[in-house]
């Protein structure tokens, strides 16, 4: 990853989810911010018939395992999460959050929990961009926290955070 450059893999992911809530019969999770997380390039391939069947459904056919592991993922932590919120969590810490949707989609879950998410601050900031043509302020209270994960260690970017370490956490 460049220093000035978005995550292509949280682009890649956004798309995985977009066309997933588009296309999928059953779908596995259906993020319906995946759209709006989406960069224009993939918007492109997704909305065009030819270019889907070549590049998503051709050259990432192979890659449908990875896909279902972004979408089995997010499914499954946001099962737990909503598990322990029953039980008690008040904070949701997600590492390496690229396009995810969930501060901004789950405004019912929110109402529970502090979202901190981790990240690259260009991907950060290409995210919040992408966020910031939504209608109100969908990640309100997020907090973003840059980190260079080749350079600096979780723990000392949570320290920088408003992650109480004494609260139950996911």
């Amino acid at each position: 990853m460049k220093d000035t450059e978005s995550s292509a893999t949280a682009d890649i992911c956004a798309m995985i989810r977009a066309h997933h809530a588009w296309f999928a019969p059953d779908p596995v999770f259906v993020d319906t911010l995946g759209w709006a997380l989406t960069s224009d390039r993939w918007r492109r391939v997704i909305k065009d018939r030819f270019l889907r069947s070549v590049v998503i459904e051709g050259v990432f056919r192979p890659m449908r395992r990875a896909a279902g592991t972004v979408l089995g993922r997010a499914r499954y932590l946001e099962d737990q999460l909503h598990e322990a919120i029953a039980e008690g969590c008040s904070q949701y810490v997600i590492v390496g959050a690229g396009m995810d949707s969930f501060a901004a989609r789950r405004g019912d879950a929110r109402r529970h929990v502090r979202v901190i998410e981790l990240d690259h601050p260009a991907t950060q900031s290409v995210k919040r961009a992408r966020l910031a043509t939504l209608p109100g302020k969908p990640d309100r209270d997020v907090d973003y926290v840059p980190i260079d994960f080749n350079t600096e260690d979780i723990l000392d970017a949570l320290r920088r955070s408003t992650l109480d370490p004494n609260a139950v956490t996911v």
